[in-house]
């Protein structure tokens, strides 16, 4: 299969479509073009990004960094899928997954991408129902979990700057 035909399947897996998900995940060619559509979120990311911050660095390190986020979080989805009676194995989950990064793709436009990025929690469910065989309600506990384990994440990470910062004042004076 050419890669504009993984760019139409990724485009119905946006559309919530199952059976795309079921597809990708039997596909063992998948893989590579997986990585593609990860990286090339990852670059929009960056490019997006440098109306923000400005680096250039990102255009190198971000889709790098995106491939390997990625298969940081599809194996946490798996793991949790697992711990709710899943059945599929991880690579089955990667390829679907990674198609469904398409969404990421719109990064490129500051703030907008972002929330496009939302898109990707009934993405999960959806793979997740075809994929692994969840029920909806235990493929929507499983998101559930990760939005909570990412905001967690975050919480900490903001409270360490603040910490750090905090301490960079006091030090100062």
């Amino acid at each position: 299969m050419d890669l504009q035909a993984y760019i139409m399947r990724a485009i119905e897996l946006v559309k919530l479509n199952g059976d795309a998900a079921k597809e990708a995940a039997a596909d063992e060619q998948g893989f590579v073009p997986g990585l593609l559509v990860v990286a090339v979120g990852g670059l929009a990311g960056a490019i997006g990004g440098l109306f923000f911050h400005g680096s250039f660095a990102a255009i190198v390190t971000g889709p790098i960094l995106a491939v390997v986020v990625s298969f940081i979080v599809v194996g946490i989805v798996h793991g949790l899928s697992i711990l709710f009676g899943g059945k599929a194995d991880f690579m089955s989950l990667y390829r679907a997954m990674s198609l469904a990064h398409i969404v990421s793709w719109a990064r490129i436009i500051p703030f907008i991408g972002g929330l496009a990025g939302l898109w990707m929690l009934p993405m999960t469910v959806i793979i997740l129902e075809r994929v692994h065989e969840l029920e909806r309600g235990k493929a929507i506990a499983v998101v559930a979990i990760l939005v909570g384990i990412a905001l967690l994440f975050m919480f900490l990470l903001m409270g360490a700057i603040m910490a750090l910062v905090g301490g960079a004042l006091w030090m100062s004076r």
